[in-house]
């Protein structure tokens, strides 16, 4: 494929990511403050899965 055809189809989106100085649950928890400890157990599981 020719170079710049090709930087026609890609694209970059910058996000600022933040994490809050409590425990990983706070920080899921800011999301929904309804959570229960095994959504936010489940939660944990999905996220270290696809570190």
């Amino acid at each position: 494929m020719d170079p710049e055809a090709l930087l026609h189809k890609v694209s970059m989106m910058v996000q600022d990511v933040y994490l809050f100085q409590d425990m990983i649950a706070g920080n899921i928890r800011f999301e929904r403050s309804d959570a229960t400890r095994e959504e936010i157990e489940e939660s944990y599981r999905t996220i270290i899965s696809v570190s």
